[in-house]
């Protein structure tokens, strides 16, 4: 799936990918599922369960973060090379037990999801 980009001058100056992916499983309606994607502060596009977004982007930092209702993850900063791809992952947190997740979802909603690179993916 590739982003519906809001300003068009960005697609033009675009020499890098953004991929995000979310390989979770969703039962139910997938769309209560989807993550919304923040590319430089803006809305760059939708991510459904088990699905893939690819945002194009000029060279240089640019600052990533996904949402879904009013959970968010932390602010990532990525570093785009000319014709170089960073894929992230998107998910919630996994590495700790369920106690401590639920605690997460309930007191910081704003740490609730993860948004990690793929080499760095937690185990």
């Amino acid at each position: 799936m590739t982003a519906d980009v809001a300003y068009p001058d960005l697609m033009e100056a675009a020499t890098g990918r953004i991929v995000i992916e979310s390989d979770r499983d969703w039962f139910g309606d997938p769309r209560l599922g989807t993550f919304a994607v923040y590319l430089d502060h803006v809305s760059a596009g939708r991510l459904r369960p088990r699905d893939r977004i690819e945002l194009p982007c000029s060279s240089g930092s640019h600052v990533v973060r996904i949402r879904q209702w009013w959970f968010r993850s932390n602010l990532i900063q990525v570093h785009v090379s000319n014709g170089r791809t960073i894929t992230l992952t998107a998910d919630i947190p996994r590495d700790s037990n369920l106690i401590r997740r639920m605690a997460i979802f309930l007191f910081t909603p704003s740490k609730a999801l993860c948004l990690n690179e793929a080499s760095r993916r937690p185990l």
